[in-house]
């Protein structure tokens, strides 16, 4: 074999191991788009996005005259996304935002608020945790601010909603008006009209990010309809003598317990 000879099959030898090597990427890749790609893909799915319930707003319980007797308060753990916030906007208003923060929260300065939003901005943080707990007031104020008033794919506000449910009178009539348990069995008027009360959980898709954050995809919530409240016939009054009274009399016979009917 010449030495032309020689260098032309090596050319055809090489040439055709590319070719195979290129063909079979080429299978793989058909085989993982078409064969397995539906099963790689909701995999991905149930790894990055799923959905969160959203709770509805328990409806409340009103004396006949129009007092609240149990009411549900919402309390909001508010994070932005500084990821989706443009730089010029945010040189331009974060002294303004690290300003209504501290005035809003009263925790940190100013200068501490600048501080962590600038650290929280350089490394495009998904969930820039703002205040756990914060009550409704506080939510909307911060709704509010410079930035956070935007829309959520600008300015990046993520609000976290839970519901707590209060009895302002305490143990007053507490039996008939009930306990309402999140994962347990309720008692009394909560129980009864529970499902007037509940109202209709909603639901919205988030999607997991650097860190293990998962943030809302803008879009896709569906609103929870709150619940009806409803109005008793109870006299808060006429109940509030008549608790005293018997307690008075607990107390005066030590007895353990006691009933009275008005």
């Amino acid at each position: 074999m010449s030495v032309k000879q020689d260098i032309k099959f090596r050319v055809y030898l090489t040439f055709t191991g590319i070719l195979m090597l290129a063909l079979a990427i080429l299978g793989k890749v058909l085989y993982i788009q078409y064969v397995k790609g539906d099963e790689l893909r909701q995999k991905a799915k149930q790894t990055h996005i799923k959905e969160e319930v959203l709770v509805a707003e328990r409806g409340n319980i009103y004396t006949e005259d129009g007092t609240i007797l149990a009411a549900t308060i919402p309390q909001f753990d508010l994070a932005m996304d500084l990821g989706v916030v443009v730089p010029d906007t945010f040189k331009r208003y974060v002294d303004s935002l690290a300003d209504g923060l501290a005035n809003l929260f009263k925790d940190k300065s100013a200068r501490e608020y600048k501080a962590a939003l600038k650290n929280g901005f350089s490394k495009k943080k998904r969930y820039w945790v703002i205040q756990r707990n914060a009550p409704y007031y506080q939510y909307q104020a911060a709704r509010e601010l410079p930035i956070l008033n935007k829309k959520k794919g600008v300015g990046g506000l993520i609000a976290d909603v839970r519901m707590k449910r209060n009895n302002p009178y305490g143990i007053l009539a507490f039996r008939t008006i009930g306990l309402w348990r999140e994962s347990g069995k309720s008692v009394g008027l909560e129980y009864t009209y529970d499902s007037v009360l509940a109202g209709k959980p909603g639901f919205r898709t988030v999607r997991k990010t650097t860190g293990g954050v998962y943030i809302p995809i803008e879009g896709s919530e569906i609103d929870p309809v709150n619940g009806k409240d409803i109005v008793t016939t109870i006299d808060i009054n006429i109940q509030d003598i008549a608790e005293h009274a018997l307690l008075d009399v607990l107390s005066k016979y030590e007895s353990a317990y006691g009933s009275v009917i008005v």
